[in-house]
């Protein structure tokens, strides 16, 4: 099980749906890929001043990837192990629009247009809103799509699986198979162990996917709420939160432990186990999925 770490900043994205099963937004392309398996880039992917991401290229950092549809999307997945688009993390929204493509203007707008269009002609689908920043570039970085002008990153999804933060925005160092109390998984952010991932999407559902085909195994139903995060209570459930209200938390069999926390383990199930603990003994409730990996 790797042992990386969690980003807990969220932004808008199409949600899945409810009901079991592959999921994918509108305008998102689950389970397709490339017919073989690119070589991983550990470092950020950057797209240079000037340069074009053209319809049906993809790029890939980590365990995610980002593409520019054919139908206009460009949309940010987490990669099954068989190089297969798993679970949307982000879209621009843009579906509906074929050959669109972007590009990283030299005015240092990273911007979506129509296949006809372009910075001279026009046609502007979505852009980052980054103008005024002369020579700046775009990079991809494990599920994180940036602008940096060199000194600064003045635009960014803050979605992926990477450095987590506070809610004063100060990093933290949390392993990523687990979900610690005080710190809340935000919008296209995931735990995951070897065979699944637990997503926090940007519908406010939160849901856990098998990696091998990206099959949804289990769902709190919180579709609806857009922006809801996943914390744990000060009295120790896994509660959906939003806007400080609870949507919906774990159903408890046994009184609730202050400093509990959620594991995702290797056998596919999803544990709240008591603090120090890792035992069936000690554990508080679970998603029910063990084996199903």
């Amino acid at each position: 099980m790797r042992h990386t770490m969690l980003k807990r900043l969220g932004i808008g994205l199409l949600g899945a749906a409810a009901a079991l099963g592959t999921v994918a937004a509108p305008g998102a392309s689950a389970g397709t890929g490339p017919s073989t398996c690119p070589t991983k880039q550990p470092a950020p992917v950057r797209i240079a001043t000037g340069a074009a991401f053209g319809s049906g290229q993809r790029l890939t950092s980590g365990d995610t990837a980002l593409a520019m549809q054919p139908d206009g999307n460009l949309v940010q997945y987490l990669v099954r192990p068989d190089c297969q688009n798993g679970p949307v993390l982000w879209s621009s929204n843009t579906y509906g629009n074929a050959g669109a493509y972007a590009v990283m203007q030299s005015d240092g707008n990273f911007v979506i247009y129509r296949a006809n269009g372009g910075p001279s002609t026009g046609g502007a689908l979505w852009s980052s809103g980054t103008w005024g920043q002369a020579g700046a570039t775009a990079s991809f970085d494990g599920g994180a799509l940036r602008v940096h002008n060199g000194t600064s990153v003045p635009w960014q999804n803050v979605s992926g699986y990477s450095p987590a933060r506070d809610t004063s925005n100060n990093p933290l160092q949390q392993v990523g198979d687990r979900l610690l109390p005080g710190y809340p998984m935000g919008n296209g952010s995931w735990a995951e162990s070897s065979s699944v991932w637990l997503v926090q999407q940007n519908d406010g559902n939160l849901v856990l996917y098998r990696k091998s085909d990206g099959t949804a195994l289990w769902t709190a139903n919180t579709w609806g709420h857009p922006g809801a995060r996943t914390d744990i209570s000060s009295s120790g459930t896994v509660e959906v939160v939003q806007n400080g209200s609870r949507v919906w938390s774990n159903p408890m069999t046994q009184p609730s432990t202050p400093g509990s926390y959620l594991k995702v383990q290797d056998d596919a199930n999803v544990v709240l186990y008591r603090p120090g603990t890792s035992d069936a003994a000690n554990a508080l409730w679970s998603t029910g999925t063990w084996g199903k990996g």
